[in-house]
């Protein structure tokens, strides 16, 4: 991942030793101090879900993550729709598979969901 986005090289390396499910503002804060080339926050966001460093919080603590461009937007909608309804602050999970490297915390509470891209914290 770091290969396709070395900019985001320093971002990521902020989240180690985090939880897996951080909000918008966590981002926010980790994408200031990084130096990141990129102060649009939404896009620098957009971009992590896209390389599927993140996923999107589609329902509560149900996490979909995107794989390919097909199923973005249907992604993206989900979770506007889920935000939108219920008025929580917007969650993200960080994707399973980084956990260790960044020795995120509480890994064991994501379980695989019924779909292929979907994480659950439980």
């Amino acid at each position: 991942m770091l290969v396709e986005s070395p900019n985001y090289e320093n971002l990521i390396y902020e989240f180690a030793g985090s939880r897996p499910i951080i909000t918008t503002n966590d981002i926010e804060q980790a994408i200031r101090k990084s130096n990141t080339l990129n102060t649009n926050m939404d896009i620098v966001i957009d971009d992590l879900c896209n390389m599927s460093f993140l996923g999107l919080e589609v329902k509560d603590n149900i996490f979909e993550f995107i794989y390919d461009e097909d199923n973005a937007k249907v992604i993206h909608v989900k979770a506007d729709k889920y935000h939108g309804n219920t008025k929580k602050e917007r969650r993200y999970c960080i994707n399973r598979p980084f956990c260790p490297f960044l020795e995120i915390e509480d890994i064991e509470r994501l379980i695989m969901g019924s779909k292929y891209n979907q994480w659950i914290f439980n």
